[in-house]
């Protein structure tokens, strides 16, 4: 799943893209927000929106303004590494006494 996942992630291309080519298709919105869940998608947007200027982005052959980083979306993307921090670490503690400690 997180190989699928990083093949999944703006990191060779906008973000605009996805949203651009989602936007007129039916619960194109909806599947916007399911691809920006993935919390490496978000934070390479997040990333590339604070380090970077803004660029227009062209989609079939028109100039499109850039689109505002969502910050609802990245608050879930915190409270989602931040769950899953807590949840690892506990599993951890709960299973580090069956771990084999070879010297």
């Amino acid at each position: 799943i997180t190989y699928l996942l990083f093949f999944l992630c703006p990191v060779m291309y906008f973000s605009e893209q996805v949203y651009y080519r989602l936007i007129d298709r039916p619960y194109g919105r909806i599947f916007y927000a399911i691809y920006h869940l993935n919390p490496v998608a978000m934070l390479v947007t997040a990333y590339r929106k604070t380090l970077l200027a803004p660029q227009p982005f062209v989609h079939d052959g028109i100039s499109q303004a850039p689109i505002p980083l969502n910050w609802k979306l990245f608050g879930i993307t915190a409270a989602m590494s931040v769950f899953t921090l807590w949840y690892g670490y506990r599993v951890f503690n709960k299973l580090k006494w069956r771990f084999v400690e070879r010297v």
